[in-house]
């Protein structure tokens, strides 16, 4: 009788753990580049607990790198943020033009151990930062690319262990400036093809447990298909994180075309839409970082800015204030 009621017990409790985990509310961030953003009073009043940093993978490796890393994840920590830190090509990469070029594994294991002995504190990464992208090395969708790209994931993996957490690829929802459904199919299966090559060379026992996406075409957009596609297209299996995200205010390509004339309303819709789409599909979503507080120059072509360049909230301000504040955790 005992062993039955033991039984039983265990059976609920492992339910309930099913249950907490599957129930597990969502978690949400800013990301940003400018060390002086988390001592903004405005900043501080929202509560925020997490944030996210794009750096060169072997920034850790110059005097100048450090210059810049140091005040920045000093500050987080001064502040009590939990880093999560995403991994660029080296200063001066101009992908997809010349220089473009995808670190051997040596170069980017020493950078990444040299990154965790001097910033112990940051537990969480993403191997690289939008690793689909045109604009990054891992980009193409080309065996002896995605070989590469495999092989810094693996070491990353093998890096972390069981002292931080990496996530696979962070996929970038490609086509934000030309809604067109023809522009989206294309780019979506371009995506399919980029991840399975990465899949392919990874190996089955590296499949992610955990993945990066940036959706900005649907929050901007007000759809949810792009988001949708990743979820049970892409990363079928996993826990995802919505890396990256927003309302844009303005956004002019390299060309000089301006996709995104400025609209305080519109963006401050998007960063309510970028939430409505995580609790959507919160099954498999677990975090959402908002990017970004600031625009980091003021010629900068993308801006998705809660704040102006002078640091004067926009309507999207308010619309983070209204967020739940269970979120901020």
């Amino acid at each position: 009788m005992r062993r039955l009621v033991l039984i039983a017990c265990l059976a609920a409790l492992m339910t309930a753990g099913v249950v907490a985990t599957a129930n597990a509310a969502l978690i949400a961030g800013i990301g940003d580049q400018n060390s002086d953003t988390f001592t903004n009073p405005n900043f501080t009043k929202l509560k925020v607990k997490r944030t996210r940093l794009i750096t060169p993978f072997d920034a850790i490796n110059s005097a100048n790198g450090r210059a810049q890393l140091d005040p920045w994840l000093a500050a987080a920590k001064a502040a009590k943020l939990k880093v999560l830190v995403a991994f660029n090509p080296s200063r001066g990469s101009r992908c997809p033009s010349k220089p473009c070029s995808i670190p051997s594994v040596a170069a980017y294991t020493k950078a990444f151990k040299a990154f965790r002995k001097r910033y112990p504190f940051v537990k969480e990464f993403n191997f690289w930062n939008e690793t689909n992208s045109a604009t990054q090395p891992t980009g193409p969708t080309k065996a002896g690319v995605l070989k590469k790209t495999a092989a810094l994931y693996i070491a990353a993996k093998k890096i972390c262990g069981r002292s931080c957490r990496v996530s696979g690829p962070d996929l970038l929802d490609q086509g934000v400036g030309d809604p067109r459904r023809s522009v989206r199919v294309r780019n979506q299966k371009r995506m399919k093809t980029w991840v399975n090559m990465f899949l392919k060379y990874a190996g089955r026992k590296n499949y992610p447990t955990l993945w990066g996406i940036h959706n900005y075409g649907d929050t901007n957009y007000g759809r949810s298909t792009g988001t949708a596609f990743m979820l049970n297209s892409i990363a079928k299996k996993g826990e995802v994180w919505v890396t990256e995200t927003g309302g844009i205010y303005s956004f002019r390509l390299q060309s000089g075309r301006l996709t995104f004339k400025p609209n305080g309303s519109r963006q401050a819709k998007a960063v309510t839409n970028a939430y409505k789409l995580a609790k959507k599909f919160s099954r498999r979503i677990k975090r959402l970082y908002y990017y970004q507080w600031r625009k980091n120059n003021a010629n900068d072509f993308f801006d998705a800015g809660i704040v102006d360049f002078s640091g004067k909230l926009r309507p999207a301000y308010t619309s983070l204030t209204k967020l739940p504040k269970s979120v901020w955790r």
